[in-house]
């Protein structure tokens, strides 16, 4: 594969998405293991409350509404939430 074929490759892997929301690379990145600890945070909640009904009752629903809406402003308005 010819150089510029390989630069395109890459920038289709790691670049393209990130630029297309105004973000880099790291902050991209760094959003996104956030959103991930989150969402891993969200689901040990929720099987300790399918276990225990009594606590974390609205924690993973609450902490997905919040991921969803973040995400949504993300897409609606790029340059405002890096």
């Amino acid at each position: 594969m010819a150089a510029s074929g390989r630069k395109g490759v890459l920038n289709k892997l790691f670049l393209d998405h990130p630029h297309s929301l105004g973000m880099s690379w790291g902050s991209h990145g760094a959003g996104a293991l956030k959103v991930g600890f989150q969402l891993i945070g969200a689901g040990c909640a929720a099987i300790i409350h399918a276990l225990i009904p009594g606590v974390f009752g609205e924690t993973a629903s609450g902490v997905v509404t919040r991921v969803y809406e973040h995400i949504q402003r993300t897409r609606s308005n790029p340059a405002d939430d890096k």
